[in-house]
């Protein structure tokens, strides 16, 4: 499944990118994620950020688990505090019966879209709020629960 989303920030380029952590809490630059999107299926993997000669983008898939994602993420810089994201995502669930129930609920674009709602809503909360760092939302990886 093909994902494209683009959401706007109220932020400078530096503070959107800092939003979206870069994978990586280990040493091996390996983010161990787990969650669930709907109709029973529990969502896990390794994303692995993937090297860029565009400082502007993040590259990533996924190395195991039971979903296979691709992705990237691009910031521009549409003026002062006003940046652009964009992300391109392709997910395959690989157990045929989730992945058939996936795409007849939407789910996956749903807890995506969520995701970002997230990240838009973090970014609302640290403009409105300067004096204290940026809040770390939901990221590329949603925290493991």
């Amino acid at each position: 499944m093909l994902l494209q989303k683009v959401i706007h920030t109220h932020q400078s380029l530096d503070d959107t990118k800092a939003l979206f952590a870069k994978p990586g809490s280990s040493a091996d630059a390996i983010s161990h994620c787990e969650f669930s999107i709907g109709h029973g299926f529990r969502a896990r993997f390794d994303l692995v950020l993937l090297p860029s000669d565009d400082s502007n983008q993040l590259l990533f898939r996924s190395e195991s688990g039971n979903v296979r994602i691709a992705g990237l993420v691009e910031f521009l810089p549409v003026r002062d505090h006003l940046t652009e994201v964009q992300l391109t995502l392709d997910c395959t669930i690989m157990h045929p019966i989730h992945r058939l129930l996936a795409a007849i609920t939407g789910s996956v674009d749903r807890f995506v879209n969520r995701q970002l709602r997230s990240l838009e809503a973090g970014a609302a909360i640290g403009r409105a709020s300067k004096a204290s760092p940026v809040p770390r939302p939901v990221g590329l990886c949603p925290a493991t629960a």
